[in-house]
């Protein structure tokens, strides 16, 4: 399965649809595909998009999704179906956050070992929670000053390190503000 990530305007590669007599590749849909979303787990419903969908090859077109569309976290499936033309396709995906975070303000961590020195390769990940259960941001890999940033919203957050060979007093407390 695949992941998209939330709120972002992405095209996709759906199919092959094949006819639904002959099975042979189909290729003039673009115009005439309904194409339905469930987020979530919700019923389908039409997307949002009202980007065309264009013929990509062997029987594969490009559904073009906006931020609409892919806005709810977890199960996404898209479907697309006219047992008159076409066999059902159908795709799923996973809606996750971007890996920085959705908040407004820009939050630098930075990560070192006990003499003060910068780490690099630390995964460090945010979560909302002290027992590390919601992760809203992450995981992201520190560069070579040791740091990642993470877009989060004014709040209190709990950052997470984790490399080999090193024990981190984990969570750090992030204090965030406007």
């Amino acid at each position: 399965m695949s992941n998209l990530t939330q709120s972002t305007a992405v095209t996709i590669n759906l199919g092959p649809f094949l006819d639904a007599s002959t099975l042979a590749l189909e290729t003039g849909l673009a115009g005439t595909m309904t194409v339905n979303l469930s987020k979530a787990g919700a019923a389908l419903v039409a997307r949002n998009s009202a980007t065309a969908i264009s013929y990509d090859a062997h029987g594969c077109y490009r559904v073009p999704l906006n931020t609409t569309d892919t806005n709810t976290l977890g199960p996404f499936t898209v479907s697309v179906s006219d047992a008159a033309t076409h066999l059902p396709v159908m795709k799923e995906y996973e809606v996750v956050l971007p890996a920085a975070g959705a908040g407004a303000v820009s939050e630098v961590v930075t990560v070192t070992d006990d003499d003060s020195n910068p780490l690099d390769g630390v995964e460090v990940w945010v979560t909302s929670d002290i027992a590390g259960t919601n992760v809203v941001a992450g995981s992201l890999t520190t560069n070579a000053s040791g740091q990642v940033t993470f877009m989060l919203d004014a709040g209190t957050y709990y950052a997470w390190k984790q490399l080999s060979g090193y024990n981190f007093t984990n969570p750090e407390t992030l204090t965030v503000t406007a």
